[in-house]
């Protein structure tokens, strides 16, 4: 359990787009690469989805 700050909401029409701005480190372990990851993704939330409800990006910061 642990505690983190919400420190930015970031909308994107979708994954793509939102990938353009992280790292793969930031999104997932090492060993996905960031289509990997898309491909996944695109899985639960389809390109049609995305378009239609856009993607949410929450950045946070761990409370120590």
């Amino acid at each position: 359990e642990f505690e983190v700050k919400v420190v930015g909401l970031l909308q994107y029409s979708s994954f793509k787009e939102m990938f353009n701005d992280f790292d793969i480190e930031i999104l997932a372990d090492k060993s996905m690469t960031k289509e990997e990851l898309m491909n996944e993704l695109e899985k639960f939330y389809p390109i049609e989805k995305q378009k239609q409800y856009n993607v949410l990006g929450i950045r946070v910061e761990l409370n120590i």
